[in-house]
């Protein structure tokens, strides 16, 4: 329905592989290293936790921002209002 999800990697290649392979993530993920870092901080992650999610709308407005573990109910409730 017009939805993507990215991720965004802080670390090295291979360490992002080794985690995102026995966990069946099958959306694309930006290894970014160290750039990763500024990035998130463009986003709104001062702080820089992890995991930390962005919602944008179509016109790439940021319209929910969310740190640390975010539920599936919550998830639902932030994006099928945009699609």
């Amino acid at each position: 329905q017009g939805f993507v999800v990215v991720g965004v990697a802080v670390d090295e290649k291979q360490n992002v592989i080794d985690f995102i392979d026995p966990m069946g993530i099958d959306y694309p993920v930006l290894i970014g290293d160290q750039e990763g870092i500024y990035i998130m901080k463009d986003y709104g992650n001062r702080l820089g936790v992890l995991p930390y999610t962005v919602v944008l709308d179509r016109s790439g407005k940021i319209v929910y921002r969310h740190r640390n573990e975010i539920s599936f109910t919550l998830s639902e409730q932030i994006i099928l209002p945009l699609l």
